[in-house]
């Protein structure tokens, strides 16, 4: 008899931008779903030392490591018997990736090391960011969990059907836009038996940088659910999720 997961993901908190009244609503969330597993999808830092595109930030690198570390904490802290899972993001990555921070300097910036985040130690961090299903990816049975990887409409269904097996559910993060569980459609009447969620963003969403973007569909959820810890496929659908939203862009802006 296979073991059920319960399981809650989230994303893209970018320290030290986190939003704090959504900080604060994900602990309550945890406290009520009591997951046995909670994964963080990535872009726990915003990475603006390591950033291509010009920034007036009026913070360092050390605040974004302190404002990291507090949310890891707080969110391991909520749910104390939990297993916790930190994803690389693209962000994160930055800090690590060639040609973005003096290569003499890049060992200082490393978010995996305990000198910089304390917290990290108690989370597990299976992944690189690559878009690999071995390598790229955090797997409960059929429930796939990534960062995320393209920025256009299909970017969802097609990293579905990229990393998961049939009858498989898609968890990423990424594009900053709260999407609930959806079949991915090969046509418009023609489902395949994949699936795919994003539980948006727990940072700012009123973000300098994305003044000129267009993030009317941005939000602040979760992703919630149980999975059976499968060793092998099934032929049916083997765990339950849905998504629980917080707010949405639109709705702050009172539409």
């Amino acid at each position: 008899m296979a073991t059920t997961e319960r399981f809650l993901a989230f994303s893209c908190t970018h320290a030290p931008k986190e939003d704090p009244e959504a900080i604060n609503w994900l602990l309550k969330k945890i406290e009520e779903h009591k997951p046995t597993t909670i994964v963080h999808l990535g872009d726990g830092l915003e990475a603006d030392s390591a950033s291509r595109f010009p920034s007036e930030a009026d913070w360092d690198l050390k605040t974004e490591f302190d404002s990291f570390n507090n949310t890891l904490y707080q969110v391991r802290n909520a749910a104390p018997d939990a297993t916790c899972v930190f994803l690389e993001g693209n962000h994160d990555r930055n800090l690590l990736e060639l040609n973005r921070i003096d290569k003499r300097l890049r060992g200082l910036c490393d978010w995996r090391d305990t000198k910089n985040v304390p917290e990290i130690e108690n989370w597990l961090t299976p992944t690189e960011y690559r878009y690999d299903r071995r390598k790229g990816c955090y797997r409960i049975g059929q429930v796939c969990f990534s960062h995320g990887y393209e920025a256009n409409a299909s970017a969802g269904k097609h990293e579905a059907v990229y990393f998961c097996n049939e009858f498989g559910l898609y968890v990423h993060g990424h594009l900053h836009r709260t999407q609930p569980v959806t079949q991915v459609m090969m046509n418009p009447t023609r489902p395949l038996r994949y699936w795919y969620a994003n539980p948006g963003t727990l940072a700012e969403m009123d973000r300098d940088y994305m003044s000129r973007k267009r993030k009317m569909m941005w939000g602040q959820g979760i992703i919630v659910g149980e999975a059976q810890k499968l060793q092998s496929p099934r032929l049916k659908r083997c765990w339950d999720a849905h998504l629980e939203v917080f707010r949405k862009w639109d709705w702050q802006e009172g539409w």
